[in-house]
C-alpha cells in the first residue's frame, strides 16, 4: 500500500506552496492538511468522490505498516469512522484483522492515482 505514501507525500507537496511563510505549517496528518486546504488555498479535498474510500486505504495502510495487519490501539479509539473507510474502500476485516487481496491493491492504486488527478485539476496552478 505504497500508493497511500506517494498520495499522502503528493497531497502535502501541492498544499505547501499555499501556506505562507509566515503560517504554521502543522500538515502531519490527514485531518490537518484538509483544513489547510479549506485555510489556504480555498478548496476542500474531501469534495473526492471517493474520499471515504481513499481514508479507508489510509486505514489499512496504517494497520498493516504498524499493526502487522491488525488495528491498532489508535485506530480502535474511532472504530466507528474506521469501519465505515476501511468498508468503502472494500477491504476485509474480520474482528481487527485486515485480510488485503490483490484485488484491494489495484482499487487501492486507483483510487489514489484518481486522487492525484482531482488535485491536479483542482488546483492546477500549485
Amino acid at each position: 500500500m505504497d500508493f497511500v505514501a506517494v498520495t499522502e507525500s503528493f497531497d502535502t507537496g501541492r498544499l505547501l506552496p499555499f501556506i505562507p511563510p509566515s503560517a504554521p505549517t502543522d500538515v502531519g496528518t490527514w485531518q490537518k492538511r484538509t483544513k489547510a486546504w479549506k485555510r489556504h488555498a480555498g478548496t476542500d479535498p474531501t469534495t473526492f468522490d471517493r474520499w471515504q474510500a481513499l481514508m479507508g486505504f489510509v486505514d489499512v495502510r496504517n494497520a498493516l505498516q504498524h499493526g502487522l495487519g491488525r488495528l491498532t490501539d489508535q485506530q480502535l479509539r474511532h472504530r466507528e469512522q474506521l469501519l465505515g473507510q476501511v468498508q468503502a474502500a472494500g477491504v476485509n476485516l474480520n474482528g481487527d484483522r485486515l485480510t488485503v487481496t490483490q484485488v484491494d491493491a489495484e482499487r487501492c492504486y486507483r483510487t489514489c492515482t484518481d486522487y492525484i488527478r482531482f488535485l491536479d485539476a483542482l488546483c492546477p496552478s500549485a
